[in-house]
């Protein structure tokens, strides 16, 4: 989620790989931070300054991630499915039989913006990103309105593509517009939330009374580690040595949590939805391991007709189990 691709990498994406830098921004920020606050007084504890803190910051930044997880993927999907379309540097030629533009509902995602802006601590640069990120998000939701109608109701039958040439640089531009004011809101909530998640986790690992949401963030973050290996541009770039000794982590760490959870019943089922969350993390391991073997044994994907996402062994495959792992995470909640 570092940097966003090119116009050139998410047109070789919807074709090839799939898992380059534009599909970086489909993969989740992380755990949710709100579940600090959740399983911070369990025990009978009281919580200390700096978990009151990050409670707080907790609150602020759901609503920038809740953007980040669902609106940014919406627009990023539809560019996508776009370019697979068009062209994206020549636009449509008149020739296409149909053309699909994705259409985005962004206004949850404003709702949550301004609500987080009053919200404590005040976090200026981020309030600024999100502003800047809301405004593009805004103007790129009209132009996909008006492609989406434009070739939903096959206008371009009556005017021989002519508007829908005409729209094709406004929406490109805006799609790029996007782009640029996504990177620093991503970025600095990205930063935020990752010291938040590391503080949490070394505090649960200093309590004995919370075993069991140690091993469960410890198996988000080690996945979060583990994921960085299939953000690659091309199977050439994936290091195999690397992404090898983070799935060897990972594992040790979904066996710590099945081990703990098997061993201790009563405490198991005051997690609702661990079972979800222990076999979606499966999944994502068992993903993981078919990325390593392809490398491994030098497979490429010549021949495979199904979306990248569904192909065992494809990067973007990884990426789609590691998202549903850290939905099913973000729906943990401790009774």
């Amino acid at each position: 989620m570092k940097t966003l691709g090119t116009i050139a990498l998410v047109a070789l994406c919807a074709t090839t790989l799939g898992a380059c830098k534009m599909l970086e921004q489909l993969k989740k920020s992380g755990e949710v931070a709100t579940q600090a606050a959740s399983a911070g007084v369990q025990g009978g504890k009281a919580p200390s300054s700096e978990e009151e803190k990050d409670s707080q910051l907790a609150d602020k930044l759901e609503g920038y991630i809740y953007c980040m997880n669902y609106e940014t993927r919406s627009a990023f999907r539809a560019k996508q499915g776009y370019e697979r379309y068009v062209d994206p540097a020549k636009g449509p030629t008149g020739k296409e039989s149909s053309i699909y533009v994705q259409e985005l509902s962004p206004q949850e995602c404003f709702r949550r913006i301004d609500q987080a802006k009053t919200k404590q601590p005040p976090l200026p640069d981020v309030e600024a990103a999100a502003a800047g990120y809301a405004t593009t998000l805004g103007a790129l939701q009209q132009l996909t309105k008006q492609a989406h109608d434009y070739y939903d109701q096959k206008d371009f039958k009556d005017d021989k593509f002519a508007k829908g040439m005409a729209m094709h640089k406004p929406l490109m531009g805006a799609f790029d517009a996007f782009e640029k004011a996504d990177k620093p809101f991503e970025d600095q909530v990205s930063t935020l939330n990752d010291a938040l998640s590391q503080r949490r986790l070394a505090r649960l690992k200093n309590d004995p009374t919370q075993a069991l949401p140690y091993d469960i963030a410890k198996s988000v973050d080690d996945a979060k580690k583990l994921v960085h290996f299939a953000e690659v541009d091309s199977m050439e770039q994936v290091n195999l040595a690397g992404l090898t000794a983070a799935i060897t982590v990972y594992e040790q760490s979904l066996g710590a949590l099945s081990s703990y959870a098997d061993g201790h019943h009563a405490e198991a089922e005051k997690v609702s939805m661990l079972s979800s969350f222990q076999s979606a993390a499966a999944d994502f391991l068992k993903a993981s391991k078919e990325l390593m073997r392809r490398k491994r044994d030098n497979k490429d994907f010549k021949g495979e007709s199904l979306p990248p996402e569904m192909i065992d062994g494809h990067p973007a495959n990884v990426l789609a189990k590691f998202n549903d792992m850290i939905n099913r995470s973000n729906a943990l909640t401790y009774r």
